[in-house]
């Protein structure tokens, strides 16, 4: 299954947005957050990238916010999530 990073700056948390108003509510996901994200491998996109992204608009990453690397427990959260185009947003 795949991994998802989800980066939340100022305190947030992870959670996963259907854009919908229906009651779709997969429950198989945990989002573990990275102790050291300049050294984890885990994750699909480059920390280097992410972190200057970031800069550009005034964040420091690594003071300011948590990566968590999201997976799904099962593989049908996974498919719903995907046929959905659903996205991890942070509260």
């Amino acid at each position: 299954m795949e991994h998802f990073p989800a980066v939340c700056c100022f305190g947030g948390e992870p959670f996963l947005d259907f854009h919908t108003n229906s009651s779709i509510d997969p429950t198989d996901w945990s989002a573990d957050l990275v102790k050291d994200p300049t050294n984890s491998v885990d994750l699909n996109v480059g920390i280097s990238n992410l972190t200057e992204s970031f800069a550009k608009i005034g964040i420091n990453v690594i003071s300011q916010c948590q990566i968590f690397n999201i997976t799904f427990n099962d593989l049908a959260d996974q498919t719903l999530f995907d046929t959905y185009k659903a996205r991890f947003l942070c509260r």
